[in-house]
């Protein structure tokens, strides 16, 4: 699956999810459904137990991360997406809802959560690297999420 299609499966995803008022407990009923659908809970259990361990070894700095009143502290895409200008915050207009804005663009509706604002504002940070970098879209993809970072991190010259 190409890295736009992706993006675009994500996007509707996250769409549907909130043209439907589907709170996190939903969601969950509906991805349970669609593991259970495909029949892979399986690889689901590998996921998992790799995540509770993880979780388990990085415990304190889950517990520091949880303290925080942002959500998504912690990521590095927010790092350099508020390095270029970006800011993922609660919607004033909506409360309980959350926003992303950049100096020159900002999401059209608001997310449920902190998280999927930052996925809209990463994938408008990306839109806009491919196009200066004109990089097809599979070279993107098989970039890891570091190297992603790193593309999107460095300045480009200003016509």
């Amino acid at each position: 699956m190409s890295g736009i299609t992706i993006l675009s499966a994500e996007a509707a995803w996250a769409k549907t999810c909130q043209n439907q008022g589907w709170n996190d407990q939903s969601k969950i009923v509906h991805l349970e459904g669609f593991i259970r659908e495909m029949s892979l809970f399986e690889k689901f259990e590998t996921y998992f137990t790799r995540a509770a361990c993880q979780e388990n070894e990085d415990c304190a700095v889950a517990r520091r991360a949880a303290s925080d009143a942002r959500p998504i502290a912690g990521d590095p895409r927010l790092v350099v997406l508020e390095r270029l200008g970006y800011d993922v915050d609660t919607d004033d207009d909506q409360p309980g809802k959350w926003i992303w804005t950049s100096s020159t663009d900002g999401c059209d509706s608001s997310f449920e959560t902190a998280q999927a604002a930052l996925d809209g504002a990463w994938a408008d940070a990306v839109r806009v690297t491919w196009s200066l970098l004109d990089m097809p879209v599979e070279q993107w993809a098989a970039l890891s999420l570091e190297q992603q970072i790193e593309a999107v991190d460095k300045p480009f010259p200003v016509d």
